[in-house]
């Protein structure tokens, strides 16, 4: 079996077509606008609290959710669930749809 590495965070298709949604994007455009602006929120300093993780999750960079929003809303890829780990008190906070529109569902663990 011939060993393939394929990289994470990037989209295939069989097809050399590209997808309507995503033709004359830059491969990585989304993914660098949303690391960019969860930078720019930690930037802001202080000790983050849940609260801060949870807003940083529900972004939408002061408009509506879009492509390149951390709380993502497209025409092709969106947001579809979200998690937040707090090892020091064994808990996960998760949540299936956009952080934007549902709340955090806790989990104790061990």
């Amino acid at each position: 079996m011939r060993k393939i590495d394929i990289s994470h965070n990037a989209y295939y298709k069989h097809s050399r077509k590209v997808v309507r949604a995503l033709r004359g994007r830059r491969v990585r455009e989304s993914s660098e606008a949303r690391y960019s602006r969860i930078m720019q929120l930690l930037a802001q300093g202080g000790e983050l609290e849940l609260s801060d993780l949870i807003s940083i999750a529900r972004d939408h960079a002061g408009g509506e959710g879009a492509d390149n929003t951390v709380c993502r809303h497209s025409e092709y890829f969106n947001t579809t669930w979200s998690i937040i780990f707090i090892p020091s008190e064994k808990v996960i906070k998760a949540l299936v749809g956009y952080p934007c529109q549902q709340e955090y569902e806790e989990y104790r663990v061990g």
